[in-house]
């Protein structure tokens, strides 16, 4: 079993994506595992990002992996592909297992092509068809060597790869081009399709859909569910993409990673759940301390009661309270407000076309719009949906047509890259006061804290910031504008989940008028009342407004959601209506609510037993001596014990989430 420990020596980082590691484990056991982290932890310098870590990641399950910003997410995915060493314990991986990890900035040749690239991602055949430009290799290591070109279809990888690079938007015409001349964009997608061409047994993706449009997040969506069977490690904001794939999270937060064994949507009522016991556990044992500890101060000094009194303080000595460790995750608070109401007209886009050069982006485009329209703009990449949002902010100036805005019309723009603040040393709160010199300091450090930044902070450089930091910065920078009207163009790409949930939840209430790009299909469906569609040239309103998003969403869990949500919002008028019931009635109802309340608290206390054992056998599966010393049929026995518990926990959470929706 290959074995990866904080002490051992750091290894190149041109070194493969898809590697050959050792494993022990039986071969026919269902679901056996792949990768084992034991007591794993990963700190720089005083800032611990998680400790204590022992988990084991089977095979074929598709992993999805939550929590905030700079929790720790990709450091765990850097970590498995061996690009970083943790500080405490150890990663196991399975002997033969090979490891594809989406790589963010792989060297390229001056000449190697899109296509080139794509095939170099499967490094064993890659290298058989090096050896095979070689005359003087004798004719047994030929035919080896055929052989193994053959087994891995080397003979059409060259068509695979195009297949690959199409799905994920990149155009015929690029794929056989130096890779160095495309774009930042396009170059990801070429690295997304390496590691898909790779056919590793697990595969490692850290934000893969930031570069693609909504048809290629769908393509790869499909490619994942139906093309892909080994096991996935997936990162991403994009929820209805976290959603269709992931079948167990890994929530990185609390310093620790903790398995959910569900998928995302599920996951999101399971975390609330799970902080909530964990607080009435120390509040539970804060009370049994309290009481015992009155107790001793009241007869600790009456000989009659001394021996009692001694008795309880050995018993506040065993009592351990749970430790609250703060969560991570923390959610900005947009607040976007205006000083004057715009007309009833905002936007007359009339007659536009944008060309640069030979290239003709769109023409005859039209759109108009009206105070507190919401509308989505979406369409393939390179079609032309930031240029046109430009124009619309007047950063360009169409080839023909003209924008015109109504009265009292004033435009706030959410600009996708922010290359000219990069440039720039300033700190954050004195360049953002320099923007806004008619407000109070005061006022500015207040935007800068409602988007996270506090105290020094808001002193950090601005070419210094991260994505999500830079995406922040210009949040607060638009809510000091006050715009009416709200122009963004992908506003969710750095932000993380919460970010994205507190931005949509702002721009619901929003009384304004707002015009986006955005991928993001989750986004576009809670905010956008109308959606326009930008591809070949042709700008047209979808008539059927967000029903037209093609959802790969699961239904069934949608509307489970969406029955808890109502189930809320009518508490208070079924209170109403309780008030003019019989007393008689007003007594049953009260009876059957304490009995489904004394139904989920036992829910709730079966969850928690059957998710310690599953913690505990995980545990045992993950801790390579212990297993060792178990025969194969108490290994078999422990894997079929783990399959009927995990029936058993999604059982009691399936039953937990009926009994909480109707009492509620």
């Amino acid at each position: 079993m290959s074995s990866r420990t904080g002490s051992e020596p750091r290894r190149e980082l041109a070194q493969a994506s898809l590697r050959y590691v050792e494993s022990v484990f039986i071969a026919d056991t269902p679901h056996y595992f792949m990768i084992s982290l034991q007591n794993l932890a990963m700190s720089y310098g005083a800032r611990d990002l998680f400790e204590k870590v022992s988990l084991q990641l089977n095979e074929g399950v598709r992993y999805g992996i939550t929590g905030a910003n700079g929790s720790g997410k990709s450091t765990l995915l850097r970590l498995i592909a061996g690009r970083e060493h943790a500080s405490e314990g150890k990663i196991d991986i399975q002997k033969g297992v090979r490891i594809a990890f989406l790589e963010q900035n792989l060297p390229v040749g001056e000449s190697e092509t899109a296509i080139e690239i794509v095939v170099g991602g499967d490094e064993i055949l890659t290298q058989a068809l090096r050896e095979r430009e070689n005359a003087d290799a004798d004719p047994v290591h030929a035919g080896e060597i055929e052989e193994i070109i053959r087994s891995r279809e080397g003979y059409r990888a060259d068509a695979e790869a195009a297949r690959l690079l199409s799905g994920l938007g990149l155009p015929d015409e690029v794929h056989t081009i130096p890779a160095r001349s495309l774009s930042g964009g396009q170059m990801m997608r070429v690295l997304i399709a390496r590691a898909l061409f790779a056919k590793g047994e697990v595969l490692l993706f850290d934000e893969p859909t930031n570069h693609l449009d909504m048809p290629g997040i769908q393509w790869l969506e499909n490619f994942l569910l139906h093309e892909f069977d080994g096991m996935l490690l997936l990162i991403t904001h994009d929820r209805g993409f976290l959603s269709a794939l992931s079948e167990q999270i890994l929530d990185v937060d609390y310093k620790t990673i903790t398995l959910f064994n569900m998928g995302y949507k599920r996951f999101v009522g399971a975390r609330t759940l799970a902080a909530e016991q964990k607080e009435r556990e120390a509040d539970a044992a804060k009370k049994k301390i309290a009481e015992l500890t009155e107790f001793i101060d009241r007869f600790k000094a009456k000989a009659s009661k001394a021996r009692q009194a001694q008795s309880r303080v050995k018993q506040v000595e065993k009592i351990e309270i749970p430790e609250i460790i703060a969560s991570s995750r923390r959610k900005p608070s947009f607040f976007f407000n205006y000083e004057r109401e715009s007309g009833r007209d905002v936007l007359n886009v009339h007659n536009a076309a944008m060309e640069f050069g030979a290239l003709k982006l769109f023409s005859a485009a039209e759109m108009q719009l009206r105070k507190q329209d919401k509308v989505a703009i979406v369409g393939p990449n390179g079609h032309g949906k930031t240029t046109l949002l430009k124009i619309i902010a007047g950063e360009l100036t169409p080839t023909v047509g003209t924008v015109h805005f109504g009265h009292e019309v004033r435009l706030g723009y959410y600009a996708q890259v922010h290359e000219d603040l990069r440039k720039l040393a300033d700190p954050m709160h004195e360049h953002l006061h320099n923007l806004h010199p008619q407000k109070a300091i005061k006022e500015v450090r207040t935007a800068l804290g409602h988007m996270l930044f506090e105290g020094d902070e808001q002193k950090k450089s601005l070419k210094a910031l991260s994505g999500g930091e830079m995406a922040r910065y210009v949040f607060a920078d638009l809510m000091l504008r006050k715009p009416n009207f709200l122009v963004l163009d992908e506003p969710t790409n750095h932000l993380d989940i919460e970010g994205i949930e507190a931005l949509e939840e702002a721009l619901q209430k929003y009384q304004g008028t707002v015009l986006m790009v955005s991928h993001d299909r989750a986004f576009i469906r809670r905010v956008c009342t109308r959606v326009f569609e930008l591809k070949n040239g042709t700008l047209s309103e979808l008539l059927s407004g967000v029903d037209a998003l093609d959802s790969l969403e699961d239904t069934a869990d949608e509307k489970t959601a969406s029955k808890r949500k109502s189930g809320v919002d009518g508490m208070n008028t079924t209170n109403a209506k309780e008030s003019n019931l019989s007393y008689d009635e007003r007594k049953r109802l009260k009876s059957e609510a304490g009995k489904t309340q004394t139904q989920i608290k036992r829910l709730e206390e079966s969850i928690a037993a059957h998710e310690k054992t599953l913690k505990d056998l995980d545990a045992l599966f993950a801790n390579g001596e212990d297993l060792a010393k178990l025969t194969p049929e108490e290994i078999r026995a422990k894997s079929e014990n783990r399959a009927e518990t995990q029936k058993a926990l999604d059982a009691a959470l399936e039953l937990w989430e009926k009994t909480h929706a109707a009492s509620v």
